[in-house]
């Protein structure tokens, strides 16, 4: 729209050079905004100019304005020419010029004429005799009260509105090197003092079917109906065991070839330290039971002393490990705290997870003994305490403590405390009751090392990685994270590396009358034993790793074989598990 004026008065000539002001008024007071439009338009047609508007989009609603929300006037498109008898009009639609360092907003309609958030371009054009707009007229009473303000002052307050909104995002941008620094110190601290971050930027080398040469596969029975092979050539790995291409997969096939091929698999399980059965149709708990049985007849236990949840599934099948997904179990032997521990293990796998993670690494506990320097040896031959702590199913606050993983309820069915204690000292372990209602079960293992009873080599057999709480979880979810390549594992470890490496976790739980989950210290002294992460490693360097299929079963030999359990994505997954008496 446009309008013009004439003026009665006449204007100096440096007014007069003046072509064009432009004015911001975003953030000033709404009054003093209103009452400067005014003025500022009463004066540009006093002076016979040309005040040139430019609206906004319509719009059913008019939303809060914002410096997006207007358009450019320098990029409107020319409008179409006026004949030719009209050159004042074709003249003052042309878009004008915009001095620089100004504020570049427009809009301005007849129902938007007091609007604070204006810009107003003024162009100095020759005298018109185009009448104003009736909306301009209806309000002309009450401008005229208003006090008459120079355009050049308005031009100049929007200056400074426009160098203050400059300088907003500055102020900002001062705290970008602050918070830059603050993040590299936090990296650093991390990497300092947090283990596992090593083991994310070295590299490892990954051992696969697909990255090694194929075994060669040999005949078993007469028939050649059964298949051996090392899962992998060039490292530690289970033995596969398989039917040939043809053959019968039954677990009948499968009993059958044990019972008359039982001193072969024994020898092979002592000389591979893990037996693999792949291909068998095992597809229940029953099956997993009969095959185990065919190699341990009347061997299978049907009790349980270790720290993980289970349930039973047969008087001799258990849950692997009733723990979530993304609970860690680092490579242990089988109740190597035991006075007793089993001499094999068996798993089957019922429903393999899909995707990475999920597996039952196995390490070679033969080669970690082997590894050790003399004199870490020396250290670790002294007597250790091992101190395992089961909640009370009753305390509110038993079960939030993540190390601690079993309550003692489970782990003595339908016994009281007095019944407890007698069943603790049975099995070889000091009983002690904490004030939050927590078992303690303690005991002294004289050394880690475990000659095997057929050729007397010994192995390193011992929970000290597992049951060093304040460092294992730690260490196992930042090798989760690398596994699984799993930022939040890494976000896990850390947790667990500030709360239970630090020590404060031990304070609180101090505090509330317990203790964490367990312990391992020197017997004579009660000190710490500094080999933990260097164990640690080894069992790491002499680990295999594979992924479980359906209807696997896996034998190991506890007394040269350890086993782990990887976190996974949560889907279905169910590992049963057996082990001698």
């Amino acid at each position: 729209m446009r309008c013009t004026k004439k003026n009665t008065r006449k204007l100096d000539s440096a007014q007069r050079k003046k072509s064009l002001y432009t004015m911001s008024f975003m953030d000033s007071p709404t009054a003093f905004i209103r009452k400067e439009i005014v003025d500022a338009l009463d004066d540009a047609q006093d002076s016979g100019d040309t005040v040139e508007v430019h609206p906004r989009a319509a719009s059913p609603r008019r939303p809060l304005l914002t410096s997006k929300s207007f358009e450019d006037p320098r990029k409107l498109p020319t409008p179409p020419a006026q004949p030719e008898d009209d050159a004042s009009t074709v003249a003052s639609l042309r878009p004008p010029h915009i001095e620089p360092g100004l504020s570049n907003i427009s809009s301005l309609t007849s129902a938007e004429i007091d609007d604070p958030e204006l810009l107003i371009l003024a162009s100095k054009t020759p005298f018109s005799k185009t009448a104003p707009p009736p909306f301009l007229e209806k309000q002309a009473a009450r401008r005229a009260s208003a006090p008459a303000e120079s355009l050049t002052d308005l031009a100049a307050a929007a200056k400074q509105i426009a160098a203050a909104k400059q300088q907003r995002p500055v102020a900002k941008r001062r705290f970008v090197p602050l918070l830059t620094f603050a993040l590299g110190a936090l990296l650093a601290t991390a990497a300092f003092f947090w283990s596992p971050a090593v083991d994310l930027v070295l590299p490892r080398v990954a051992l696969s079917d697909a990255n090694v040469q194929a075994p060669k596969l040999k005949c078993v029975d007469e028939a050649c109906a059964v298949w051996a092979h090392p899962l992998r050539i060039g490292a530690f790995s289970p033995l596969v065991i398989r039917p040939a291409p043809g053959a019968d997969t039954s677990p009948r096939a499968l009993v059958a070839f044990l019972d008359g091929h039982k001193r072969w698999a024994r020898d092979r399980l002592e000389s591979s330290g893990a037996l693999l059965f792949r291909g068998f149709q095992v597809t229940n708990a029953s099956d997993f039971e009969s095959v185990a049985v065919s190699l341990e007849p009347g061997q299978l236990a049907t009790t349980y002393e270790g720290t993980s949840p289970r349930t039973s599934l047969s008087p001799h099948v258990k849950t692997a490990a009733d723990l979530p997904p993304t609970s860690v179990v680092p490579a242990h032997a089988e109740m190597s705290f035991a006075p007793r521990p089993p001499a094999r293990l068996y798993f089957y796998s019922h429903i393999s997870n899909t995707g990475i993670g999920g597996e039952t690494p196995v390490s070679d506990l033969r080669a970690v003994a082997q590894a050790l320097t003399p004199a870490a040896r020396r250290r670790l031959s002294r007597p250790l305490r091992f101190e395992r702590v089961y909640y009370d199913e009753r305390s509110w606050f038993g079960g939030l403590d993540p190390t601690k993983t079993k309550s003692w309820q489970s782990m003595f069915p339908g016994l009281g405390k007095t019944e407890v204690e007698v069943a603790a000292r049975e099995k070889g372990y000091e009983p002690s009751w904490l004030r939050d209602g927590s078992l303690r079960l303690s005991h002294v293992v004289g050394s880690p090392f475990r000659a095997h009873p057929s050729d007397n080599v010994e192995a390193w057999h011992s929970h000290l990685t597992n049951l060093h709480v304040t460092t294992a979880w730690a260490a196992e979810l930042g090798k989760a994270a690398r596994h699984l390549r799993s930022p939040s594992y890494v976000l896990r470890s850390l947790f667990f590396s500030a709360l239970y490496g630090s020590g404060l976790a031990e304070t609180l739980l101090h505090l509330m009358g317990s203790e964490v989950g367990a312990k391992v210290v020197e017997a004579e002294t009660g000190a710490e034993v500094i080999d933990v992460e260097y164990v640690r490693a080894l069992m790491d360097k002499y680990t295999s790793t594979h992924q479980h299929e359906d209807g696997d079963v896996i034998v190991l030999d506890n007394f040269r074989v350890g086993h782990a359990r990887n976190p996974w994505d949560g889907s279905r997954r169910e590992l049963y598990a057996a082990w001698t008496a």
